[in-house]
């Protein structure tokens, strides 16, 4: 319920309005009080903290426009509908610069100040919805902070350059904008080590998930770290460090971490290894030393035996150009995963970056490496490597053993990655008539109370925009459209076979208030609620 203040200097207008608002019966508004002057409603504003402010313009003293002009200096955000004897254009101007919901004019004509309620009460319900959205969303990020703390730092480490705003925004919003030192590690699983040579064939598929176990358990214990993983048997840790904490101390701390962690794994026959970087101020300078770290993993052949190195000791090897199998597979696969808006300039631009520096011996060896992933995500999705080159009509294993400059291995990657992409993409085509389907069924048959595009988008493992855009393209609507239709739908069903009341059936749809319900229905139906139980229950 909404409550008014009615602000005028002549009695009988005042009671005039005030009937004019109780025989409204059917809007959810009551009148809190009554003025003659703007000093006096002023102090009754302060005190009855109305919602809507009913006032006339022409006042002795303080008029209405001085009032809602030191209102609005306040910081008050009430609603305002002015009502005066003039039409004058300054005070239609005043009006409009005061943000008001409406100027009626006396004498107030019932139908007008109807439709003028009504429309304001639209606005006032969805900022009521919008703002409980926004406060479910903020339960939700503190409930899921850690988890969106990972996705973050997955981001950094893995993703491209995010906008510097955006960027800061996060942090703040997930309580790292006051952190002042942050490391980043990397742990792998040594597959052919003899170490592991003890453990049972069986048992040996489960152990990166024991691994992954133990980090994410012990996560917060001491040092605290988030949890990214890379690929099945690598991992990436974030170290996050306060102001009062030294470089030299949280270096410790993270040898310390990751010599705990291969020290708990080697009584279980598991061997690990593990290094980790400089440290750094700020989230974006992680990305570099990921890159170390991880050009440290892939080549610790070179170096010490050691299970935890530091990066930063041999800082010199991260311009060394030889490919990084690694590095191609987690890029491959973000590549032919994500939505891009042009393929061909995005492969061009990934095949340019892989090979801009390498001799053509690894040119070469990079290439390979890229036909061998390609392979692994085409299976993945029910092809092959062979016939994805008779959909080319290609020899792609000829091409690749006949490489022999730069611009041919960059073509030649280019345009395997474009076919692939595209491949990929006509499967999720095919299977797109049965996922709209299950969307539907999951929407019409789900819990209308709480659905909405993120959930869905979660329930289907798909970004929320890209999901909605799928969905209007096959379906001609949106998702948040579908879910108007079927909890109007629903709505209809209840008013035929129940006896419940508006606001009863509102709640059980999922809107906030039987007016929103109301409105929404008319618009899509053509008459009102009532007139539709009028029909129905007679």
């Amino acid at each position: 319920m909404y409550s008014i203040l009615v602000v005028d200097d002549f009695d009988l207008d005042r009671q005039n309005i005030i009937e004019a608002v109780e025989s409204m019966g059917d809007l959810p508004l009551c009148v809190c009080g009554e003025c003659e002057n703007g000093y006096e409603a002023l102090e009754a504003v302060h005190n009855l903290r109305p919602d809507i402010l009913l006032l006339d313009v022409e006042m002795p003293g303080m008029n209405g426009i001085e009032l809602a002009d030191t209102l609005r200096r306040e910081g008050s955000d009430i609603r305002i509908v002015f009502c005066s004897l003039y039409d004058k254009s300054h005070y239609l101007r005043s009006a409009i610069s005061l943000r008001s919901e409406g100027y009626l004019m006396k004498p107030i004509n019932g139908e007008d100040m109807r439709r003028c309620f009504e429309e304001m009460l639209v606005r006032m319900t969805d900022v009521e919805e919008q703002k409980r959205l926004f406060e479910g969303l903020r339960q939700a990020m503190q409930e899921n902070r850690i988890f969106l703390r990972r996705e973050l730092f997955s981001d950094v480490l893995l993703g491209g350059d995010m906008p510097g705003i955006n960027f800061e925004h996060r942090l703040r919003q997930l309580g790292l904008g006051d952190v002042a030192g942050f490391r980043v590690a990397l742990v792998d699983v040594n597959a052919n080590s003899p170490v592991m040579a003890q453990v049972d064939q069986d048992d040996e598929g489960l152990i990166p998930y024991r691994v992954y176990g133990y980090l994410a358990a012990r996560s917060h214990e001491r040092t605290p770290y988030y949890l990214v993983r890379i690929s099945e048997r690598r991992f990436a840790l974030v170290l996050c460090f306060g102001a009062d904490v030294p470089a030299e101390e949280t270096h410790r701390m993270a040898e310390e971490v990751l010599k705990d962690l291969a020290g708990h794994m080697r009584q279980s026959f598991i061997s690990l290894s593990a290094t980790f970087g400089d440290q750094v101020t700020t989230p974006r300078e992680l990305k570099g030393q990921y890159q170390l770290c991880r050009y440290r993993l892939n080549h610790r052949w070179k170096y010490s035996a050691d299970e935890v190195i530091f990066a930063g000791e041999q800082s010199e090897t991260a311009n060394d150009p030889g490919p990084d199998m690694q590095g191609i597979e987690t890029d491959l696969r973000m590549l032919l995963e994500m939505e891009n808006e042009d393929i061909y300039v995005a492969a061009d631009e990934y095949a340019g970056a892989l090979l801009g520096r390498m001799p053509a011996g690894e040119m070469r060896l990079a290439c390979h490496y890229v036909v061998g992933q390609i392979d692994l995500a085409l299976q993945e999705g029910g092809s092959s490597l062979k016939t994805l080159a008779r959909e080319m009509d290609a020899p792609v294993m000829e091409d690749l053993l006949s490489l022999e400059r730069q611009e041919d291995c960059r073509r030649f990657c280019r345009d395997l990655i474009v076919a692939a992409y595209s491949a990929l993409r006509r499967r999720d085509a095919a299977g797109g008539k049965d996922l709209m389907e299950q969307i539907r069924r999951y929407i019409r048959e789900g819990d209308l109370k709480t659905v909405q595009l993120h959930s869905v988008a979660q329930r289907f493992s798909y970004s929320p925009n890209y999901l909605n855009h799928v969905f209007k393209t096959a379906t001609g609507v949106t998702i948040l459209e579908y879910i108007t239709s079927c909890r109007i739908a629903r709505a209809k069903e209840l008013m035929e076979s129940t006896g419940m009341n508006l606001a009863e059936i509102a709640e059980e749809v999922g809107y906030s208030h039987a007016t929103y319900l109301s409105i929404v229905f008319k618009k899509q139906e053509g008459i009102t609620p009532k007139q539709y139980m009028g029909r129905h229950r007679q």
